[in-house]
């Protein structure tokens, strides 16, 4: 039988302080298209996910929902930091090509 979602995000976080080093985790959202504009927040994160991190940047593109908006641009948004308090961190430079993103100011 496998770990359940609050199960596996803890034992993540277990790992992470054994090894003393960050561990990165990708997560479905699961509201946002509630929500006007499509803008993730921690709410659309599964609640023990959220509750066990640390730290949790969301990804957001305008041009995904609306491609007149911002093409080819990305918001970075710390939605939670146990250090710090949460802000839109970065405008990051999508590349569809890697399926990446990079500095804006490297990107023009």
């Amino acid at each position: 039988m496998g770990l359940s979602l609050g199960q596996a995000a803890r034992a993540l976080k277990t790992l992470a302080r054994e090894l003393a080093a960050p561990v990165i985790v990708t997560a479905p959202l699961w509201a946002m298209s509630r929500r006007p504009l499509w803008r993730p927040a921690l709410e659309d994160l599964h609640d023990e996910v959220a509750f066990a991190a640390d730290t949790v940047v969301l990804v957001h593109r305008e041009d995904a929902y609306d491609r007149t908006a911002r093409p080819m641009e990305a918001d970075l948004m710390v939605a939670k930091a146990r250090s710090a308090r949460p802000a839109i961190a970065a405008d990051i430079a999508f590349q569809p090509h890697y399926a990446g993103f990079t500095d804006i100011v490297a990107a023009a």
